[in-house]
């Protein structure tokens, strides 16, 4: 073990190979504050006024964005990397160190309802749209897309734009937040406006119909497709399998090799307006309806469709009780928001086994706004849940081991 050293504004260390002690940076230690130091074979935490995970060297600073809460007075590692807190105000867990951060009003966020990353930057929803500051301390609004109104929906659109939808109207940005070309307002009786882009960059609206975007100079015109009898929820296109799939009122409707297709309570859905659709890598369809309940849809684009109800959620009164959103992240695994966020892989979201997350894991609020999962390219997904925008990089087991360390509180 290493030994420790602290002073009233400055902290060093000495470990058995080193000839004499170090400093901890000042960035760490210039706090006022006592220190403790728990020590373990993986990591140190080192705690001042907020907290210091690491080895001799290579040091971390938890604060409160990384959940960290007030008035810290002990700190436990557990063997499964869990940090103990214990604070004027209570017992802590956390969790998943410096793998989850958040975001909340005071850093500049409204009620998110989209995120997007374009070329290594983020993206989300506010009145125009806002982007993550470099120093990842706050949202900063985007030049020029205030007069855009609150927005509902963002994707990365052709040649490295950005296309933003609320119900007023569409608009083609660049990053920079000049406007290249609008769509005149159309009709939608719901809050949400759904954009997705197939592989052969054509855009599609989903409102009351389906509408394919054409860009004419400044223009976006609005071609329909004739296809949608009620408002259109959700909007997902499966690149691997050229299929654009779509919420229309209670049914799940598909288009492939250019023509439309329906799948209805007669093949098992629930009557239930469909709210959210996540598209598997293995072909599978998991759809949300706008009740505590969701479906599996197996062989989805073939004659033999099979359809699984998840209706337990049905029987229980709970605030958030609709299924807000289903995503798929870069490992495959299922996210499902509704009165609180839950992860799965594939195997035992088929079981109806979901790990819920919520306040005891860190996630800074119950429940979850709708549509807002984004999965990352590096395999961490984003959420929103009311004011707050949540980031977690789970580690590469945690949807299939997740012990509970053995802790006593005296």
């Amino acid at each position: 073990g290493c030994v420790w050293f602290r002073a009233e504004a400055a902290a060093s260390y000495q470990c058995p190979d080193m000839k004499e002690a170090a400093p901890v940076p000042d960035t760490i230690s210039r706090y006022d504050g006592s220190a403790h130091l728990e020590e373990a074979s993986y990591v140190s935490v080192y705690m001042l006024m907020g907290l210091t995970l690491g080895r001799p060297g290579a040091f971390h600073l938890a604060a409160t964005r990384n959940g960290i809460p007030p008035g810290l007075t002990t700190a436990m590692v557990a063997k499964d990397g869990t940090i103990w807190l214990g604070s004027d105000t209570g017992l802590y867990r956390f969790m998943y160190p410096f793998r989850l951060e958040y975001w909340t009003r005071d850093s500049g966020l409204e009620t998110p309802s989209s995120i997007l990353r374009l070329n290594n930057k983020m993206f989300t929803t506010t009145s125009g749209i806002v982007t993550l500051s470099e120093d990842r301390r706050s949202w900063r609004p985007l030049a020029g897309t205030g007069p855009l109104g609150l927005l509902t929906t963002l994707i990365a659109g052709p040649k490295e734009t950005i296309l933003a939808a609320s119900p007023q109207g569409v608009a083609q940005l660049r990053m920079d937040g000049t406007t290249l070309a609008r769509a005149d307002r159309f009709e939608t009786r719901i809050p949400v406006v759904a954009l997705a882009m197939s592989r052969d960059s054509k855009v599609w609206l989903g409102a009351k119909g389906i509408f394919r975007l054409v860009k004419r100079g400044n223009r976006l015109a609005l071609h329909s497709e004739n296809v949608a009898d009620d408002d259109v929820a959700d909007l997902q296109y499966d690149s691997a399998r050229d299929t654009l799939w779509a919420c229309d009122g209670k049914d799940l409707i598909y288009r492939k090799d250019g023509q439309w297709r329906h799948i209805t309570a007669k093949d098992g859905l629930l009557d239930a307006s469909c709210g959210t659709i996540a598209v598997h890598p293995d072909g599978n369809i998991w759809l949300g309806y706008e009740t505590h309940a969701f479906a599996l849809i197996r062989n989805p684009a073939s004659d033999h469709v099979s359809v699984v109800n998840y209706t337990s959620g049905l029987n229980q009164v709970v605030s958030n009780g609709g299924t807000a959103f289903l995503g798929v992240d870069g490992r495959g695994w299922l996210w499902r928001g509704s009165d609180a966020n839950y992860v799965a892989n594939p195997t035992a979201a088929e079981s109806g086994e979901w790990l819920r997350l919520d306040q005891q894991d860190g996630i800074p609020a119950v429940g979850a706004n709708d549509r807002t999962f984004f999965s990352d390219p590096d395999r961490s997904v984003w959420f929103a849940v009311s004011d707050t925008i949540v980031h977690f990089s789970p580690p590469d087991d945690f949807a299939t081991h997740f012990p509970s360390p053995p802790v006593f509180v005296s």
